[in-house]
C-alpha cells in the first residue's frame, strides 16, 4: 500500500540518527518531500533535529530538505 504523512515521516527519521551519513542524507532527502493529506510537511520535527550533525554535507542536505518543506518551522532552525 501507499505509505505516506506522519507515519511515513516518522519512520524515515529514524534514517537521520544513523551512523551512516550517507543514510542521513538520504534520509533528509526523503522528509524535505513528504506531505500529508492537508500538504504540511510532516517531517519538519525529524529534520529540525538533525540541523545539529556533526557532518557539514548532512547539514547541507537538512537544510536544503527544511527549505523544500516551505514550513514556518523551518525559517529560525535555518538562521541560527
Amino acid at each position: 500500500g501507499r505509505l505516506g504523512g506522519e507515519r511515513a515521516a516518522g519512520l524515515v527519521a529514524v534514517a537521520l540518527a544513523d551512523e551512516d551519513p550517507e543514510v542521513q542524507i538520504v534520509a533528509a532527502q526523503v522528509l524535505g518531500r513528504i506531505r500529508d493529506e492537508s500538504g504540511g510537511a510532516p517531517g519538519v520535527s525529524g529534520l529540525v533535529n538533525a540541523v545539529g550533525s556533526e557532518f557539514a554535507h548532512v547539514r547541507a542536505a537538512v537544510a536544503r530538505a527544511l527549505g523544500q518543506t516551505n514550513s514556518e518551522r523551518a525559517v529560525e532552525p535555518l538562521r541560527e
